[in-house]
């Protein structure tokens, strides 16, 4: 019993992940565990539709997690965007003039945006290499077309300069 739980938990993982990574659209959940399942020979024929129904379910259940997970990171993002344009009423104003594709990206990348502005502690002649690489490590980036990944690039650095000043301020320096 033991052995077909922990293989059933690998195989609903590996379902999980090759869902996750886009690898396959094609095979249902159910195909994929049924497989699996199918290939356990000391698993009696009775037992296999239950492991395959209790798969299945699992494989809901961790799809339903990441939804929700996602929909949390968005909401997290977009209150620590907000905080961060309090102090910076000139980027506030140009985020609100935005088009919508620009809005899209700016609210789809809000909390990285955000944590690479603020955790930008690097000298100005390393600054673009920093932005490039920050953005280009960002989910689902490299499947963005080039102009929209120059765009979360030029605005992270609009960012990072209003960080700037903010720390500058802060610190007594005009």
């Amino acid at each position: 019993m033991r052995d077909t739980d922990e293989r059933l938990r690998t195989s609903v993982a590996g379902y999980v992940q090759k869902h996750d990574d886009d690898v396959f659209d094609e095979i249902s959940a159910e195909d994929w565990i049924r497989a699996d399942v199918e290939s356990w020979e000391i698993v009696s024929p009775s037992r296999r539709a239950e492991l395959i129904a209790e798969g299945v379910r699992m494989v809901h259940a961790a799809v339903e997690v990441d939804r929700v997970t996602d929909y949390d990171l968005s909401r997290i993002g977009a209150q620590k965007l907000g905080k961060f344009l309090v102090d910076v009423a000139d980027l506030q104003r140009d985020a609100d003039a935005l088009d919508s594709r620009s809005r899209d990206l700016l609210h789809t990348y809000a909390g990285h945006l955000v944590d690479a502005a603020q955790g930008s502690l690097v000298k100005e002649e390393y600054l673009r290499g920093y932005v490039s690489g920050e953005v280009a490590g960002w989910p689902d980036v490299e499947v963005l077309p080039t102009g929209d990944r120059y765009w979360l690039e030029a605005w992270l650095m609009k960012m990072i300069e209003a960080e700037y000043k903010r720390v500058r301020r802060k610190q007594g320096h005009p």
